[in-house]
């Protein structure tokens, strides 16, 4: 089995956000860990390596970049993240330069654009599509036609949950065909091998909130902030810790709400951790947070996707206060107790409460989330995406 995963951002696969490496580069270690001969093709790999997968650098990476910065803005759809340009020239690559020597089994893609251009060039080519339709954000008539021809082209649909699974069935035609539901994959806590006792100081003796994750408007950080006096009252040795780059410098603005409220001394915020010493953060938490809310959250997605950053507190069996929308009903249950609606102070501050004062619950919980995780494991996921890959090829 041959597979080639074809990743068509200008973004650097070290640099990518959260969710385009889970879905990208965590895929592609998950199928070499099961000895799958898997190559990743990407237009700005960067420094990446990984153990048992060639990671390929598509040419011309300065003169895409350059490009991709001066006409981006001006024609999106044709230069900027997921575009026609980009897709056509790294398909062109694969097709053209890489293929004839590694005679690949199967194209595996996330954006329309690729889906497109490879089957163009290569028709006979197998291609499995994780579908993302763009027109659920935009509602514009030309992003449902291009997204209802990729499904068109695509041999294999993969939907990464339930909700965008129902959500193309209602607004595609996908004529008859089976839609694989493959979530994202994330370490959990094997990936912890050595304990770092620097971070000591910051736990031990604490009871510690913990959001990860980028630190921008509408993700409920003020939010959380604000409840943090009342818990105070309730809740001895209390720490919060934010850690995560700013967008727009919202962090800024974070900074100097906690300033005004006068808890200067229990909330920590971190900046960006690097990725391999997440998990042991996580581990250490007691409670975890995402409160992330948009009065356009159904255009964002919110009601199709799951934050990849819940996915790693589930795997870490802790438990999880969260904005009560589509995705998080998806990944913990209607019926999860500490879902709790948007604005509602009250419910936020009785929730961390509640499981900072009662272990009992809190263990309980965290057990529970636990049990949901083995889905988003590396093994579950490539065995998975295994089977898919099966279809194509007897290798």
């Amino acid at each position: 089995m041959k597979p080639c995963i074809v990743w068509d951002s200008i973004l650097s696969l070290v640099k990518a956000s959260k969710g385009d490496i889970s879905q990208i580069v965590n895929m592609t270690t998950a199928l070499a860990e099961q000895k799958v001969n898997v190559s990743l093709v990407a237009l700005n790999a960067g420094s990446l390596r990984i153990d048992g997968a060639r990671v390929i650098q598509s040419p011309k990476l300065w003169y895409i970049r350059q490009r991709t910065r001066t006409l981006g803005r001006l024609f999106p759809e044709l230069y900027g993240h997921g575009g026609t340009f980009n897709a056509r020239h790294i398909a062109r690559f694969v097709a053209s330069v890489l293929d004839p020597n590694e005679k690949y089994d199967l194209y595996h893609v996330r954006t329309r654009s690729l889906a497109i251009e490879l089957k163009r060039l290569q028709p006979n080519k197998s291609l499995v599509y994780t579908a993302i339709p763009t027109f659920l954000h935009t509602q514009l008539p030309k992003d449902k036609a291009l997204d209802q021809k990729a499904i068109d082209l695509a041999d294999e649909l993969i939907a990464l949950t339930e909700g965008w699974k129902q959500y193309i069935l209602d607004t595609f035609d996908v004529r008859g065909r089976e839609i694989n539901v493959i979530p994202v994959c994330v370490r959990g806590l094997k990936s912890i091998t050595k304990k770092d006792e620097s971070l000591d100081s910051l736990f031990d003796g604490r009871k510690v909130i913990g959001y990860f994750g980028r630190l921008q408007k509408n993700y409920g950080i003020d939010t959380l902030i604000e409840t943090i006096p009342e818990v105070k009252k309730h809740v001895d040795n209390l720490s919060v810790i934010i850690a995560g780059g700013s967008v727009y410098s919202h962090g800024d603005e974070l900074k100097a709400l906690v300033q005004r409220l006068g808890i200067q001394d229990c909330v920590h915020f971190l900046g960006e951790i690097p990725r391999n010493l997440v998990p042991q953060y996580l581990e250490r938490c007691n409670v975890l947070v995402s409160l992330r809310y948009h009065e356009d959250s159904y255009k964002l997605g919110f009601d199709v996707s799951i934050p990849i950053k819940c996915v790693e507190y589930i795997m870490h069996g802790k438990p999880v206060i969260a904005i009560r929308d589509g995705g998080m009903e998806q990944l913990l249950g209607k019926d999860y107790p500490y879902l709790v609606d948007h604005g509602n102070k009250t419910q936020i501050v009785d929730s961390l409460v509640k499981l900072l004062t009662d272990d009992e619950e809190a263990r309980k919980i965290g057990i529970k989330n636990m049990l949901t995780s083995p889905s988003y494991t590396y093994e579950q996921v490539a065995s998975q995406l295994i089977n898919v890959y099966n279809k194509f090829t007897n290798n």
